[in-house]
């Protein structure tokens, strides 16, 4: 529930991906998700369990991809703090891929506003801490909270809110260029021109 499917669905702008839908079973535990088309396809998410989750081995599904993949994104809520668990099967997977780069996705940034009719703040003040005094004192701890777990990795941390539009936020997809300057850097493979062409 961190919000991999919203991530997918924003950077690929399909509405494919759901469970059940575009995701397709890989291993026991992961699926896959092929784009644009499970028979013609030149992107693929592996959706894994989560990497905190008890007794998660990610040896079988890392095997499933190892020899494809270019990047590495990690998905947590920016209010959730038992994320720790998540630090040694990540070191586990960085050791043994040590040139895959890694992208932090701090989600549900909505959830640390003061109100419920409280907007995103524009323009999109998450570049890199210290945070503007606008931004709520308890979101900003808490991203940097966490970001400071990850001050071992070379990781791209980037905060983002992607809700639907029942939702009320606006932008729906609020840091996504953010999350795209992260992705080219990481992968400078011209995948969102790619994915601008379907």
């Amino acid at each position: 529930q961190s919000g991999k499917t919203s991530l997918i669905r924003a950077i690929t702008g399909s509405s494919r991906a759901e469970i059940g839908g575009g995701f397709r079973p890989c291993t026991r535990s992961a699926q896959l998700f092929p784009f644009p088309s499970e028979k013609d396809y030149f992107l693929q998410f592996l959706d894994t369990r989560g990497l905190g989750e008890v007794d998660y081995d990610p040896s079988e599904d890392l095997g499933v991809m190892a020899d494809q993949s270019h990047c590495l994104i990690v998905v947590i809520k920016a209010l959730d703090h038992a994320q720790r668990c998540v630090l040694d099967p990540l070191k586990q997977i960085l050791a043994a891929h040590p040139d895959w780069p890694l992208i932090v996705v701090q989600t549900s940034l909505h959830e640390g506003y003061p109100g419920a009719g409280t907007q995103h703040i524009l323009p999109y003040p998450f570049a890199q801490p210290p945070y503007p005094a606008d931004v709520p004192q308890d979101l900003a701890r808490s991203l940097i909270a966490q970001q400071q777990w990850l001050a071992g990795y070379q990781a791209r941390v980037v905060p983002v809110d992607f809700t639907l539009p029942e939702d009320g936020y606006v932008p729906e997809h609020y840091g996504l260029e953010a999350l795209w300057s992260a992705i080219e850097e990481a992968m400078p493979l011209g995948l969102r021109a790619m994915l601008q062409e379907t």
